[in-house]
């Protein structure tokens, strides 16, 4: 999972403007639509993975 930390190092310099409730919401993001593709891929790309 990405931490803060880690979500602090991708941004940059500009993640202080960021509360760490708003890293979380966008690490939390990424990981649904990493999962959304995922499913998309599994479901109408390759059915033989189901």
């Amino acid at each position: 999972m990405l931490t803060i930390e880690k979500m602090k190092e991708l941004v940059g310099p500009k993640s202080s403007e960021y509360t760490d409730a708003q890293l979380m919401e966008v690490s939390r993001d990424l990981y649904q639509l990493a999962y959304l593709a995922f499913e998309y891929y599994k479901r109408h790309i390759n059915p033989t993975l189901m």
